[in-house]
């Protein structure tokens, strides 16, 4: 026991027990979760604590997410894998209340640790591969040229996730930002906090869409 640490054992139970207060606050309507709410069209676009959000949102079609994967040396994202395996069973946990469709993107050099706990809690798993160029070295001393996405599902049934080079998504993307009066840019700010790449803002990098009354989307 010569790596414990009192202080930060105590420090970090502390934290864990407001956070278990906040949460309890927040599901009995007491503390409201959403730090800034916009409608762009027939979305919401939501500011807050994912953990916290999830369960305010109800039953959604799907959840499409890029979290924090232990790659980077971020103060978001640096995380042994203990520590990995801790947030993504609490994110990913919270996901499969409110959807039983997920597409879960993630780096290769930490898949495993990501992968088993999805496989623990969705029933079917497919894998979409993105062909991007360059690559690293992963845990498993493999190079990739590639990322993956997880396209996590209820059953074994055929689904189609997006039709052959389907510009439609983004199409209404495009057609939502413009109604906003938003440039690209300003809506990576709004959503990352700042304008760069495929990058999350904290280790509360899930974000949900709920669709009950936007129009009719492809076949998922």
């Amino acid at each position: 026991m010569s790596d414990y640490d009192a202080r930060k054992n105590a420090a970090e139970s502390y934290d864990a027990a407001l956070k278990a207060i906040r949460l309890e606050k927040i599901k009995s309507g007491e503390i409201n979760p959403i730090v800034r709410e916009v409608t762009i069209g027939d979305c919401r676009l939501i500011q807050g604590d994912c953990l916290a959000i999830m369960p305010t949102l109800g039953k959604v079609d799907a959840v499409v997410t890029d979290p924090p994967y232990g790659v980077l040396d971020e103060a978001w994202d640096a995380m042994n894998k203990t520590e990995l395996a801790a947030f993504t069973m609490q994110w990913a946990g919270a996901a499969r209340k409110i959807s039983d469709r997920a597409v879960v993107f993630f780096g290769q050099r930490t898949r495993q640790t990501i992968q088993d706990i999805l496989y623990l809690i969705y029933p079917e798993i497919r894998q979409v591969i993105w062909a991007k160029g360059g690559g690293t070295v992963a845990d498993d001393g493999m190079f990739y040229s590639y990322e993956s996405a997880y396209f996590c599902k209820p059953t074994s049934e055929p689904e189609t996730l997006v039709g052959p080079k389907s510009m439609r998504f983004a199409a209404a993307l495009k057609a939502c930002r413009q109604r906003a009066k938003m440039s690209r840019g300003q809506v990576d700010i709004a959503v990352r906090g700042k304008k760069q790449g495929f990058v999350t803002g904290g280790k509360r990098g899930v974000a949900c869409r709920q669709m009950t009354s936007c129009p009719q989307s492809p076949q998922r």
